[in-house]
């Protein structure tokens, strides 16, 4: 056993009689203890005070942190299977990749830490990390995890119930069977989470963002779903397209990485309800949309060269920088839809400077209903708009 080994057994025993109240206990208070890589089964250090502990790769199986102070500690990669972290201070806290399979996170406080740097008078805001976390049969009843960064996790029959999600980001994550009654979901993001069996009984989805996903597998009762981005329908799409839809949004979310790009070309879509759904870059030339709902739906940079969007319904749909060449959108509803260039992001992230302009040439939108549309630098050429309503639209930097 190395030295620091034995000093932290010496701390760990007088906490453990600290907790039991035996003669000369004293309570564990170090800040920035280095547990990475320990294997310590079921340690005992609730109302320990340990800001900014370093538990990364640590094997901690079943310990107990109840009411510990735990703010901005790093658990990345730890196995945490079965602890219990019950009212804990988890402000600011890592869990990437991390094992927390049926542990218990009860009334935790894991909203942001807020650091503040001295010589900027600035205050940062980090927010908790469990992306990539496995929380499957976890506990996080009245846990606050606003702001919560939870993309990819699997946290299936997980517990979620009342607690305060606000603007947490649940993207690609699997949650199924999981419980969100009476929980607080406002401005959440779950863009192409697995929500099949999980319960929204009474929670609050105000405004959050739901793009792909089949929400007719989950139970709603009481949900407030108001200004929520969401397919709303109860009609299950077909199964080969919900699945394209599915592999898209995780192509999408890692920049091609995993999943595919969706290749619904030609395919006979008409009268289905793609509200809300993000087919961003798509390929989707000659595909037949007619009288489709895509109420709000993302297309940016898509290929719908040869369309037929006869009737559909784009209201609020983003379409910049997509190709409508030859499409046909006779009698659309497209009140508020974005037609505008787009600003290409280079590999570091940055905008690149190359603009690729919503090209619309030779479009038929005879009797379309822009108001209120942005068509800012769209290319137009040649499209009709014989009977289309244009008040509010702004062509001024359009070609024609």
């Amino acid at each position: 056993m190395t030295d620091g080994m034995r000093d932290l057994a010496v701390l760990l025993r007088s906490h453990r009689n600290f907790i039991e109240g035996r003669h000369g206990g004293l309570r564990l208070r170090k800040t920035s203890l280095d547990l990475s890589g320990v294997k310590l089964a079921n340690l005992v250090l609730s109302m320990a005070f340990l800001p900014d502990l370093n538990g990364r790769k640590a094997q901690l199986p079943g310990c107990l942190f109840r009411n510990a102070d735990l703010f901005g500690a790093d658990f990345s990669e730890a196995d945490l299977t079965g602890a219990d972290f019950e009212r804990a201070e988890l402000r600011g806290a890592r869990f990437s990749r991390a094992i927390l399979r049926n542990a218990k996170l009860d009334f935790a406080d894991l909203r942001p830490g807020q650091l503040i740097v001295l010589k900027g008078v600035e205050t940062v805001k980090n927010p908790v990390d469990l992306e990539n976390a496995c929380l499957e049969g976890a506990s996080l009843r009245r846990t606050d995890l606003s702001h919560a960064l939870l993309a990819v996790a699997s946290a299936r029959g997980a517990s979620f119930a009342d607690a305060t999600l606000e603007s947490a980001n649940f993207s690609g994550a699997d949650l199924r069977g999981a419980s969100f009654v009476n929980a607080k979901l406002k401005k959440a993001v779950l863009t192409g989470a697995n929500l099949e069996g999980a319960d929204f009984s009474g929670a609050c989805l105000k405004e959050a963002v739901i793009r792909n996903v089949d929400l007719s597998r989950a139970r709603l009762t009481g949900a407030d779903l108001s200004g929520a981005i969401c397919r709303k329908s109860t009609t299950p799409l077909p199964e080969a397209v919900a699945s394209a839809i599915g592999q898209h949004a995780e192509w999408l979310r890692t920049n091609g990485a995993i999943g595919a790009c969706a290749d619904l070309g030609g395919q006979d879509l008409s009268r289905l309800d793609l509200s809300a759904c993000d087919l961003s870059e798509a390929e989707l030339a000659r595909v037949d949309l007619r009288g489709a709902n895509l109420t709000r739906s993302l297309l940016r940079l898509a290929i719908l060269t040869g369309a037929k969007l006869d009737g559909a319904c784009l209201e609020g749909a983003d379409l910049s920088g997509a190709d409508l060449c030859e499409c046909s959108m006779i009698g659309c509803s497209l009140q508020e839809a974005r037609f505008d260039a787009v600003e290409l992001v280079g590999e570091d992230g940055r905008p690149s400077g190359t603009k690729v302009p919503c090209r619309l040439i030779g479009a038929d939108l005879s009797n379309a209903d822009l108001r209120r549309a942005s068509c800012r630098e769209a290319y137009l050429a040649g499209a009709k708009l014989t009977g289309a309503l244009l008040d509010g639209v702004n062509l001024n930097t359009a070609v024609m």
